[in-house]
């Protein structure tokens, strides 16, 4: 298959994880009476999505740098196809929570796998390919709320959702079954990338730089999720709206989101990944305050949600291609390591904003994704500091020694 092909498939997968990555949040109350138990129970099978993907994200960079790409994301389409249908027949809470570790399994090996093969292939420019990767993401998130949506109208469910997302994961299988079986590095070299002179030299887990990148992700991750979680019924118990146009809002938000990644292909085309990221992440401030300062105003609301999703639409294809680009010695390792950090996030901080929700009020909850927003600005400015004593570094080692 051709790195074309491979692009395409990975944009259906990614179209496939961001459609059954949103659509929890609107069926979270029906998997509630499914099993028998309350919402902020059923939350927990978030969390339980995320250890899965945590566990994959852990281990795929190295495995797939030892296997190849194949293998792993033949692995993930399995477990999450499994996954997925013992989610839709669990009888009980726990048996939905032990196949959501399932799920996550099979979603953290797709999409890590998919980012790492994407960010190898095209390593001449892949700010811009890994954002139009992450807009099909996007894609799959708005359409997801809408059909939860819709289904809530017609049949006061939103699990026929879930089924049609689950003859979307049946359909990938002859595409992922083409997947390259092994991708051909380059020797090592020096270059520049994202503005960032890296000379390549052993692969080291205790970078300073590396765990800073992954923190931030785990941050994000935190806020996008728990904003795509939990928006449904925040609109429902803050305004005067109902669950229907809170799912909509959702899709409103995923939807600004996409549009975001459109605008990561533009500017990263056009400026270094370190600007892109800036830009992001002042922009989700800026969107969360507003949030947090309209709550219980549906029109700030919407103003607050869509301007979080447009600013965060870049943040996690941009990390990951700066992650790959400035470890290149082992790409795979280092998208790992921060994707499974990511998943970290999940797991605590959207049950965390569901809490806040349920059992604080709302206005907490939406304070809280303005805090998270805030703290990846300053984190930011840190990783800034290391970035540029790692460029100083790289570019005169003999000078910056002595300096320090």
């Amino acid at each position: 298959m051709t790195r074309r092909g491979a692009l395409w498939v990975t944009y259906a997968i990614f179209v496939t994880i961001g459609f059954m990555g949103a659509v929890w949040g609107p069926a979270l109350e029906n998997l509630a009476d499914q099993v028998g138990s309350t919402k902020s129970a059923i939350g927990m099978l978030i969390t339980a999505n995320f250890l899965g993907s945590w566990i994959a994200q852990a281990s795929v960079g190295p495995l797939m740098e030892r296997l190849g790409p194949r293998p792993l994301l033949l692995a993930g389409i399995t477990l999450m196809t499994v996954g997925t249908l013992g989610i839709l027949i669990s009888p009980t809470l726990w048996v939905i929570l032990a196949v959501g570790v399932v799920f996550g399994i099979g979603f953290g090996a797709l999409d890590t796998g998919s980012n790492v093969l994407i960010a190898e292939l095209y390593a001449d420019h892949n700010v811009s390919v890994l954002n139009s990767l992450h807009f099909f993401f996007g894609v799959g998130s708005i359409i997801s709320p809408l059909v939860a949506g819709q289904a809530l109208d017609w049949w006061d469910s939103a699990i026929p959702a879930i089924w049609l997302g689950f003859v979307m994961l049946l359909l990938l299988w002859p595409g992922v079954g083409r997947l390259p079986a092994v991708i051909t590095r380059p020797e090592a070299r020096s270059e520049v990338a994202n503005g960032v002179a890296a000379k390549l030299g052993k692969f080291s887990y205790r970078s300073v730089l590396l765990w800073s990148l992954g923190v931030l992700l785990m941050i994000y991750v935190s806020a996008e999720m728990g904003l795509s979680t939990w928006t449904t019924q925040y609109v429902e118990e803050s305004t005067r709206f109902s669950n229907v146009a809170g799912a909509r809002l959702t899709s409103a938000y995923w939807f600004a989101l996409t549009i975001g990644r459109l605008a990561g292909i533009l500017w990263g085309s056009r400026l270094s990944g370190d600007v892109v990221l800036l830009i992001s992440l002042i922009g989700s401030l800026v969107g969360a305050v507003l949030l947090a300062a309209g709550s219980g105003l549906m029109g700030m609301t919407v103003i607050g949600a869509v301007v979080i999703g447009f600013f965060f639409g870049p943040v996690y294809p941009t990390v990951i291609a700066i992650a790959t680009a400035t470890f290149r010695s082992g790409p795979g390792k280092a998208a790992s390591l921060i994707a499974s950090m990511a998943s970290l996030g999940g797991m605590v901080g959207s049950p965390l904003q569901g809490v806040l929700l349920n059992e604080v009020n709302p206005v907490s909850s939406v304070i809280f994704v303005a805090a998270q927003c805030g703290g990846m600005v300053i984190l930011y400015l840190v990783l800034r500091r290391q970035r540029e004593a790692r460029d100083a570094q790289a570019a005169d080692p003999v000078r910056a020694q002595s300096a320090s």
